[in-house]
């Protein structure tokens, strides 16, 4: 239905201070005239966690990242620099893969669409054992890539590990031009924008995308940030701007465990809208997604996210190289922390194409019933609601205060007060259908909890989800 989309990482130039979300990673060896003390000061001052050097012995700089531990603090010579802003440019042969260093093995991030890659069906978290049956395994990432990249209409083997099975791949490269965005019109006046990457033209592009559909009626969004393995920060916010009203996107956690938090001051948008999440969404995309669920704009379509949650800066050094290093955190607009563990999506769909139909399927559900604006609609895989002993549990907060009523904790009697208008539930320990506490969040069957709200409930068996309606 959809077209595969050709992507692009569009990028100009990196200010040495600017934060930026990118996955992918390199593990390359250090030019002869870096200085280890330079390098070593930097992340002493400016690292995400303290880290003291002093009692350690360290020859150069492969000792500090296994100290480190950390795929995403690394350091670029001048030429491994260059050679990276041309890849993230857009501009080079290859198969279209992001790749990191973990554990001594290249790993998928995210295979990049309409890319030879892509095509061949590899996904995120394969091991790249293997190049032209050249071993890679503990060999610097950069080396790794060097390989695997050449002349457009050659020939790379890839040897791929997959859990316990191995395998190769035949790839032609091609020359990767990507899009950071495309978009079209879909069946039922719905919107379509899929954003593969987060680069300095990003926003721009969005925000075009969003009037030409605008101009062509849509009346509901489909944000598509599957593969997208992230990127600038300020630009997933800038977008965050375009769909969400005044509300927190983001907060930074900085090495002083202070907080700076990130509000929109836009309006939003009025639209029904669905996000499209896999495993190879990360980074700034689960800072997107998250935005949209929890300030109640849209509904994550999918699989589990990637989850990551680390935030990198760039530092100049004297040889003319580049160190990039973790420098803070960050926390969803509920002050969730998902590193390693990513977003659950709402309606949980494997297929691929079938992501697409699920969230079309949802969106003109709203269409048709506008009173699903004033509802929620959970799905069993969710992380608003779970199963146990035949029934269905749901998040007290989350379905209280979409239906309109207010939550409080009493810590004292370990209690739930939901009031709206004249109604009050009290639901403590002692209730006959019992709170269940999780992940510090309260719990109860939903069915019981919304008809005590006074909503009602409607079981979709085509898509095993639950809407619910005030």
């Amino acid at each position: 239905m959809i077209d595969k989309i050709r992507s692009k990482f569009v990028a100009k130039t990196f200010s040495m201070l600017l934060l930026v979300l990118l996955l992918s990673a390199s593990m390359a060896v250090a030019g002869e005239n870096v200085s280890i003390e330079e390098v070593k000061k930097h992340l002493e001052k400016h690292y995400v966690e303290p880290v003291d050097f002093s009692n350690e012995q360290l020859e150069n700089l492969e000792d500090i990242w296994e100290l480190l531990d950390d795929p995403y603090t690394n350091y670029f010579t001048p030429v491994e620099f260059e050679d990276y802003m041309e890849r993230i440019e857009g501009h080079f042969g290859g198969v279209g893969i992001q790749v990191e260093s973990v554990d001594g093995y290249t790993t998928v991030v995210a295979p990049l669409r309409g890319t030879p890659a892509f095509d061949a069906d590899i996904e995120p978290r394969d091991r790249i054992i293997a190049v032209d049956e050249i071993d890679v395994v503990n060999v610097p990432l950069e080396q790794v890539t060097d390989i695997i990249r050449g002349e457009p209409g050659t020939e790379v083997i890839l040897t791929i590990m997959r859990g316990e099975d191995v395998f190769e791949v035949s790839l032609i490269r091609e020359k990767i031009v990507m899009d950071s965005v495309v978009h079209e019109l879909l069946d039922h006046n719905v919107g379509y924008i899929g954003i593969q990457t987060f680069g300095e033209r990003t926003y721009l592009e969005v925000s075009r995308a969003l009037l030409d559909l605008e101009n062509q009626g849509a009346e509901a969004l489909i944000i598509d940030l599957r593969y997208n393995g992230g990127g600038l920060l300020h630009t997933a916010v800038g977008i965050s701007e375009l769909l969400v009203p005044r509300a927190p996107i983001v907060h930074i956690v900085d090495r002083q465990g202070k907080e700076q938090s990130i509000t929109t001051s836009g309006s939003g948008i009025d639209k029904p809208v669905a996000v499209l999440i896999n495993q190879g969404s990360a980074s700034a995309s689960e800072i997107l997604a998250a935005a949209i669920r929890e300030n109640q704009v849209g509904t994550l379509v999918g699989t589990e996210s990637f989850g990551k949650a680390s935030v990198q800066s760039m530092r100049n050094l004297s040889d003319g190289g580049v160190l990039k290093l973790t420098t803070a955190y960050y926390l969803t607009p509920d002050k969730n922390m998902i590193h390693g563990e990513g977003l659950k999506p709402d309606i949980y769909i494997e297929d691929w194409e079938m992501q697409v139909e699920a969230a079309l399927a949802h969106l003109r559900s709203e269409l048709e019933h506008p009173e699903v604006g004033d509802g929620i609609i959970l799905s069993a895989n969710s992380d608003r609601s779970f199963i146990e002993g035949g029934r269905t549990y749901a998040q007290v907060r989350f379905i209280s205060e979409n239906l309109g009523f207010g939550v409080d904790w009493d810590q004292t009697t370990k209690s739930v007060f939901v009031t709206g208008g004249e109604k009050q539930l009290v639901m403590g320990p002692d209730d006959e259908q019992g709170i269940i506490i999780k992940g510090g969040r309260s719990y109860l069957p939903l069915r019981y909890l919304v008809e005590a709200l006074g909503g009602t409930i409607h079981w979709n068996d085509a898509n095993g989800n639950v809407e619910i309606y005030k």
